[in-house]
Formats: C-alpha cells, sequence, structure tokens
C-alpha cells in the first residue's frame, strides 16, 4: 500500500472555507489508494480525522497575514522550520501532494525530500490579485516555480488548466482536472423562520444571502459591493441581507435589514430559508464552492461572469449570470418572479460533474498517470 503526504494548511477536517473543503474531500478520496500523512501547517494540534488511514502531524506554523513582504518571508520560514522537523515522516510518503497553497518553501522541501510531487491548485492567486501590480507578479513567479517543480498537477476547472498552459508553458500531459466534491443534504425545510437561531425577525420578508470568508480578498470585495450599491438601493423594502461567514468584525452595517451571522457551523437552517443566494463577485479565480453550496439548497442563485468561472450554467435555469453594472436589476426581475426558479436541477448538477464519484476517478487517473 502507498503512503501519500499531504502538505496543506489546517485544520482540514474543520472545512471551515472552500479550499479546507477541497483539501478534505481529496484526503479521503486519496485514503482509498493508499495511507495518507496529512501535515498542517496551521490550525494549532488538535487531531480531527476520524479515518484510521489518515494520520494528522499538525504542524502549527505560525502563518499571519500576507499584507506585507516581511511576513510573507516570516511565514515561509516558519513553514519551512515545522516541515524540516517532520522531514523523516515526509521521506517515508511515496508521493507528495501540497494542496491549496503553492507556499516555496513546501515546495522546495517536498521536491527534497521525495521522488514524487503532485500540485492540487484550488485557484490561481495571481489572477485573485490581479489588479495589484506587485502581487500579481511576485503570484506569478511563485507560481511558476511551483508548477516547474511538480510532476503533476490538478486543476479545480478546465479553465483554470487552460489559463495554467497558456501562462506558464505547461505539458498538458501532466495536468488534470480535479472537481471540487459537493455533499449534497436531504432538504428538510423548515416552515417557521424562528426556528433558526440567533436569526432577526425576518418574516414575511424575502431573504437574500451570501456567504463566504469575509476575509478572502473577493468575498470582502463581494461585501462592499453588497452594502454600498445594493442595500441602499433596497432600504425601504421587505428584504433583509444575510451576510454570512468568518471575519465580520471587519464590517459595520448601518441599515436595520442587513445581518451578519458570523461562521455558522451549519449552513443548512440559513439556506433553507433563503429566497434568493447572490453572489456579486468582481475579482477571484477558481470555482466559486459558494456557489455549488447555493445549488444543492436548490435555490435561485445570482452571480456574475466572475462568479460563474469554471461552470457550464448554460442549461441551468435557477442561475443567472449578469455583469456587476447590472445585478441590481437582474435582482429586482428574481425577486418579481421567484417562482419562475423552481425545480431541482441544481442538486442534478452536483450529482453529475461535483459528486465524490467523479473526482475519485479523476484522482484515480492522475495516481495511474504516475505508475
Amino acid at each position: 500500500m502507498k503512503t501519500i503526504g499531504v502538505i496543506s494548511r489546517g485544520p482540514v477536517a474543520s472545512k471551515s472555507d472552500g479550499t479546507l473543503t477541497r483539501i478534505f474531500h481529496l484526503v479521503k478520496s486519496l485514503s482509498k489508494f493508499g495511507k495518507v500523512k496529512l501535515f498542517e501547517l496551521s490550525g494549532g494540534k488538535e487531531v480531527f480525522f476520524e479515518d484510521k488511514k489518515v494520520k494528522e502531524w499538525p504542524l502549527d506554523a505560525k502563518i499571519e497575514s500576507t499584507d506585507s513582504f516581511f511576513r510573507i518571508i516570516k511565514n515561509e520560514f516558519s513553514i519551512f522550520k515545522g516541515l524540516i522537523k517532520n522531514q523523516d515522516e515526509l521521506k517515508s510518503c511515496d508521493m507528495i501532494f501540497v494542496a491549496g497553497t503553492v507556499s516555496p518553501s513546501a515546495i522546495f522541501v517536498s521536491r527534497m525530500l521525495s521522488d514524487t510531487l503532485v500540485l492540487d491548485i484550488p485557484f490561481l492567486y495571481s489572477r485573485v490579485v490581479e489588479e495589484n501590480f506587485a502581487k500579481r507578479s511576485l503570484g506569478k513567479f511563485i507560481e511558476a516555480l511551483a508548477m516547474k517543480a511538480s510532476d503533476r498537477i490538478s486543476f479545480i476547472s478546465d479553465q483554470e488548466k487552460a489559463i495554467s498552459m497558456e501562462n506558464y508553458s505547461l505539458q498538458e500531459k501532466n495536468l488534470f482536472v480535479v472537481p471540487h466534491v459537493v455533499e449534497v443534504p436531504s432538504l428538510k425545510f423548515r416552515k417557521d423562520l424562528n426556528e433558526v437561531e440567533n436569526l432577526p425577525e425576518i418574516t414575511g420578508k424575502k431573504v437574500l444571502t451570501f456567504i463566504g470568508d469575509l476575509n478572502a480578498v473577493q468575498n470582502k470585495d463581494s461585501v462592499e459591493f453588497i452594502l454600498n450599491d445594493l442595500v441602499p438601493s433596497f432600504q425601504n423594502e421587505n428584504v433583509v441581507f444575510l451576510i454570512i461567514g468568518k471575519g465580520k468584525e471587519e464590517f459595520e452595517p448601518k441599515s436595520p435589514n442587513v445581518r451578519f451571522l458570523g461562521f455558522v457551523e451549519e449552513l443548512s437552517p440559513y439556506l433553507e430559508i433563503t429566497d434568493i443566494c447572490i453572489a456579486p463577485l468582481r475579482v477571484g479565480a477558481g470555482i466559486k464552492t459558494k456557489i455549488l453550496d447555493y445549488l444543492k439548497f436548490e435555490k435561485p442563485v445570482l452571480t456574475t461572469v466572475k462568479g460563474a468561472e469554471g461552470f457550464d450554467f448554460q442549461n441551468l435555469e435557477i442561475v443567472k449570470v449578469c455583469d456587476i453594472e447590472n445585478f441590481e436589476f437582474h435582482l429586482r426581475d428574481m425577486l418579481k418572479n421567484l417562482n419562475e426558479f423552481k425545480g431541482e436541477k441544481g442538486r442534478k448538477f452536483i450529482k453529475e460533474n461535483h459528486s465524490k464519484k467523479v473526482s475519485e476517478d479523476k484522482i484515480e487517473e492522475l495516481l495511474s498517470s504516475l505508475d
């Protein structure tokens, strides 16, 4: 049985954002093909995985926000030190996956200690910060080094793969697309809105929901758009905006029709009582996992061209894609015609494109190419 090392930030099993959720399913899928050693760069020293074929090494590297070059260097030194302390465990792996990060330290140590390096990229950082020349240039430089050093690369979508092939002159035979996995829950719609803990009294109002880690650039920008452009326009109307995700401390809502709920353990109750899910993304890259979360509850979705990147929504009527300049217009139109967005096509779309089986088949194809 192969031993597969995975280097990632953590705690992976918390699934507290889209990237960690992706890595969680990646680890679970890899455990079907061998024993997995999970080296978590951050997230403390608590162990979360219950799978006996997955063993965690929480490195507890001191990783700070990357808003300055000094902090980036400091983070890399902490990552390097944590990995070197565990070099014997890393050497015992037949291959190493570096997942959810293009950390130069993680790439260098993996390349030094293992014959086989696989890079899993949930999004291209250089595209997230494309408006900032310095950050974009640094991101492209690091991405180029990481990709050239890797034996195989897995992307989250065909679009990200195609962009990387063009930007970094990669050989297609070494590139794979492993879709994001979404678990489709059973639907238990509540009739009483007050059953949802800590929700304001919203009976009779239309509920518009946005979810995401508000510390992430793309989500912070989306919330600023909601607060500055949408909320004033709906100030005196029968709607309430629910904003869910860690990082609410960064915002000071001044309107009674906005509610920041922060991080919630379970999204289900809030999405079940939502009328329209919104994703007014103006920046970002990769698959937007919030869109998939919306779809698994069969909710109408309004997003932008940026938010729909990587998806094929041509035959999915419950998703409406528009330019950010026309977002308010289309939101009002959807509110007037909610009955047109009924059905079960969202869950069908997920099962056909983002199931565990689809992902495991792609991972098996990738691993087989290394034999």
